[in-house]
């Protein structure tokens, strides 16, 4: 972790659907004010609920909102920008046997 760092842009400007073949959707939504007064992000996968705070960069931090959900635990997700500068992918190690799966932006 890289301590003192924000992200590139806005945390809005990560909101959106991300769509992989195989795993399906990913749904990032807008996280008003934690504890700490940081606007951060919330994830939905398969219906499974997570906050996703700042880690450093544009990597955030999953922590599961519920406690069957604990898997979830500690996953990074990493955005990526294109050449426009404009969010198109957001990467995450869903498990421990595959490397980390990218999940391209859905453009509506």
């Amino acid at each position: 972790r890289v301590l003192a760092t924000t992200p590139s842009r806005p945390v809005s400007v990560f909101v959106g659907t991300y769509h992989h073949k195989g795993y399906g959707n990913l749904f990032i939504d807008p996280r008003v004010m934690t504890e700490r007064r940081q606007q951060n992000l919330r994830a939905r996968y398969n219906d499974m609920p997570m906050a996703l705070e700042h880690w450093h960069y544009d990597v955030f931090n999953a922590v599961p909102e519920r406690g069957e959900d604990s898997d979830l635990a500690d996953i990074k997700f990493a955005f990526t920008s294109g050449v426009t500068g404009q969010i198109v992918s957001v990467a995450a190690k869903m498990d421990d046997s595959t490397d980390a799966v990218v999940f391209d932006r859905v453009i509506a």
